[in-house]
């Protein structure tokens, strides 16, 4: 595939004391055939060191809320409203992809 032909993916994650689960939902992104810019996560105050986790991974952008801001519908749109890639996949922060496909399938 030509290097024009690759799209631009943001991956849009809400989270609260994720951790450890939210480490093979990272990992599992990072090893898509079809690479990730941007991990957008959506933070609503986890103190479990989830944020320590995230901070380490370049591809990650954390996007700070205070926790009774928090509500499915409009912490989505704040990822959306802060990704600037062509194409955005949703997920939480429990989820592992199935495969390192999945991306490159949809």
């Amino acid at each position: 595939m030509p290097l024009s032909a690759i799209p631009s993916i943001a991956v849009v994650i809400p989270v609260k004391n994720g951790f450890p689960e939210i480490r093979d939902c990272i990992e599992g992104l990072l090893q898509q055939t079809v690479r990730v810019n941007r991990i957008l996560v959506i933070d609503s105050g986890p103190s479990d060191g989830t944020l320590e986790y995230l901070e380490t991974i370049k591809e990650v952008e954390i996007i700070k809320i205070d926790p009774e801001d928090f509500n499915h519908g409009d912490t989505r749109n704040l990822g959306w409203q802060n990704a600037k890639e062509e194409f955005l996949f949703y997920t939480v922060q429990d989820a592992r992809p199935v495969n390192n496909q999945l991306l490159e399938e949809l």
